[in-house]
C-alpha cells in the first residue's frame, strides 16, 4: 500500500494474508472487518479499527520415514488448537498444547494429523466411543520428543467401540502413531486400537515411535480386529509397545473368531514389543526387534535400540546365537 494511500477492510469482509504472502503497508489500513495474517505484513503505515489477527507460533514434531527410519524435526504452522469442545476433526493439522478432557465422541474425518506437545496430556472418554476413525479416514499422532516428557494421549471407548478407530460393528480406517504416550482401551468386545464390536477389522496400523498399551475389551484384540474382526494390516517397526487382548482373542491380530490378518515390522525393526500372543506368524522369520509373546521374548533380526526400552518384571528376554 503505497504513502498517502488508505484501504479500507468493510465490515463483515476478511482479507487474508497468505502464508509466505507479504504485505506492505506504507499507508493507512481502516479495519472496519478481519485481516488474517498467516503471512508478514511490514511497512511504517498504520492500522486503524480492528487489528491484524496474527498467526498461531509454528509447532514442531518429529516424522519419520515409512520404515520408521530417518526421522527428523519439521514445524507445522497452519492447525487448530484442541480443546474441550473440539469432537468433529476434520482434514488437517490439530495441536494439543495444554492438558484436554474431551467427555464426548471424537470423529476424524479424512486425514487428521494430531501433535501432542512435550508435557501435555489429551483425554478422550467418548460415551460411545473414544476416536472414531471409521473406514476410509487417517488419523496420525505425532510427538515432539522422544523422552519421558513425551505429550500424552488416553482414549477409552465407549460401549461396543474402540479406543481409537472403528465404532459399533464397524471397521477401522487409517492409523499412525509417530509418537507419543499412547494408551487406548476398547469399549464392549471392541479393540484398544483397530475395529469395533461384530466383525470390525483393524484396517491399517502403523507404529513408528513412542509408548502404546493398547487393551481390548472382551473377545477382542489389543492392537487389531474387534470380537469377530481380523488384524487386517499392522507393523510396528518402533516403539514400545504393550497388547493386550479380551478372552480367546489375541494381544495383536484378530479378535474372537475373527481371522489374524497380517503383521510385519517392517524393515529393520527395532520396537520392543509385549504381546499377550500374535495371530500372524507367517513372516517370523523376517521379524527384526524385541518381540514377547506372554512371558518370553526373543531378539530377531540384528536391531539397534533407538528409544529408551524396559523390559517388564518377570518377562525373560532371549538373544539367540549369532543375533546382536
Amino acid at each position: 500500500i503505497p504513502s498517502g494511500k488508505t484501504l479500507t477492510v468493510p465490515k463483515n469482509t476478511t482479507l487474508t494474508v497468505k502464508d509466505g504472502v507479504t504485505l506492505t503497508n506504507n499507508g493507512k489500513i481502516i479495519n472496519n472487518g478481519k485481516i488474517t495474517n498467516n503471512g508478514t505484513i511490514t511497512g511504517n503505515g498504520t492500522v486503524e479499527g480492528n487489528q491484524p489477527l496474527l498467526p498461531p507460533p509454528p509447532v514442531s514434531y518429529r516424522t519419520c520415514d515409512e520404515n520408521g527410519q530417518n526421522w527428523e524435526t519439521k514445524e507445522c504452522r497452519n492447525y487448530t488448537v484442541v480443546d474441550g469442545s473440539t469432537t468433529a476433526w476434520s482434514d488437517g493439522w490439530y495441536v494439543v498444547n495444554r492438558n484436554v478432557t474431551i467427555d464426548e465422541l471424537v470423529t476424524v474425518t479424512g486425514n487428521v494429523r494430531l501433535i501432542l506437545t512435550d508435557g501435555t496430556t489429551l483425554t478422550v472418554n467418548g460415551g460411545i466411543g473414544g476416536i472414531n476413525v471409521a473406514k476410509g479416514n487417517s488419523f496420525s499422532v505425532y510427538a515432539q520428543s522422544a523422552g519421558e516428557n513425551m505429550g500424552a494421549l488416553t482414549a477409552t471407548g465407549g460401549s461396543l467401540a474402540a479406543g481409537i478407530g472403528g465404532g459399533n460393528s464397524s471397521s477401522s480406517g487409517t492409523i499412525t502413531i509417530h509418537g507419543g504416550t499412547v494408551e487406548t482401551i476398547g469399549g464392549g468386545s471392541a479393540a484398544g486400537i483397530g475395529g469395533g464390536y461384530s466383525s470390525g477389522s483393524g484396517g491399517e496400523i502403523t507404529i513408528h515411535g513412542g509408548t502404546v498399551k493398547a487393551a481390548g475389551g472382551s473377545g477382542a484384540a489389543g492392537i487389531g480386529g474387534g470380537r469377530r474382526g481380523s488384524g487386517s494390516k499392522i507393523t510396528i517397526n518402533g516403539g514400545n509397545v504393550t497388547a493386550s487382548g479380551g478372552e480367546y482373542a489375541a494381544g495383536i491380530g484378530g479378535g474372537e473368531d475373527g481371522s489374524g490378518g497380517s503383521f510385519t515390522t517392517g524393515t529393520d525393526g527395532h520396537a520392543l514389543i509385549v504381546a499377550s500372543s500374535i495371530s500372524d506368524k507367517s513372516q517370523r522369520k523376517s521379524w527384526s526387534g524385541m518381540i514377547f509373546e506372554g512371558d518370553t521374548g526373543e531378539v530377531y533380526g540384528n536391531p539397534t535400540i533407538q528409544e529408551n526400552i524396559e523390559i517388564p518384571s518377570g518377562k525373560t528376554l532371549t538373544v539367540p546365537k549369532n543375533t546382536t
